[in-house]
């Protein structure tokens, strides 16, 4: 009779999810203008989900790079943010690539 909690593999298996993992909930953009705000991101990206946290990429001097990581709170927002937002434009002449 196995523990409770089952075998060891079994345990390893079950603790094994992205439900729980922050990358599985983000999504990589590039192509954004080096001005663009937090708001600006949040109020476009939130289109399909709520967004929990925003990481704008800078060079070693602190300047924009034009990329962002975007977290959601659920999954299929990236599944949703792939779909809907990529090659979209956030400002005219900026078309993010998700």
């Amino acid at each position: 009779v196995a523990a409770a909690g089952g075998s060891p593999a079994a345990k390893k298996a079950r603790s094994f999810s992205l439900a729980g993992d922050p990358s599985a909930c983000s999504v990589y953009v590039n192509g954004l203008p080096h001005d663009a705000t937090w708001a600006e991101l949040d109020a476009h990206f939130s289109k399909v989900g709520p967004v929990t946290r925003i990481k704008l990429y800078r060079d070693s001097d602190g300047i924009p790079k034009g990329d962002v990581l975007i977290t959601y709170q659920k999954e299929a927002s990236v599944i949703g943010a792939m779909q809907l937002l990529g090659g979209q434009e956030l400002r005219q002449g900026w078309r993010l690539q998700v």
